[in-house]
């Protein structure tokens, strides 16, 4: 008997997608941020916001590499990861610097 396939949840493939891409989103980071310390800021962040499990993983990586080449930690004070509704599709997640996070750039 053949099994039935078992499908992902749409939180499991970001976390995938997220450590799929980790090598290049390191690439990306200032020489002051560990790639380790982002990537688990970016994976919690992606884990603490189920609105963000309905976004592309396309849109989650890119918010991710706008905010690796920032240096602010994605941590809700200096910086976070929104969602935007889309007028075509899927909603679109975007990387948002806060007020503290621009002073500290």
């Amino acid at each position: 008997m053949s099994q039935p396939a078992v499908q992902a949840s749409p939180r499991a493939l970001m976390c995938a997608a997220i450590d799929e891409n980790a090598a290049i989103l390191s690439s990306y980071l200032p020489a002051h941020v560990t790639p380790a310390r982002f990537i688990a800021l970016a994976t919690r962040a992606v884990l603490d916001n189920p609105d963000l499990w309905d976004c592309s993983s396309a849109s989650v990586l890119k918010a991710l590499a706008a905010a690796a080449a920032s240096g602010l930690p994605i941590d809700g004070k200096m910086s976070s990861l929104i969602v935007r509704k889309s007028k075509h599709g899927k909603p679109v997640a975007v990387w948002d610097p806060s007020y503290r996070g621009m002073v500290y750039l």
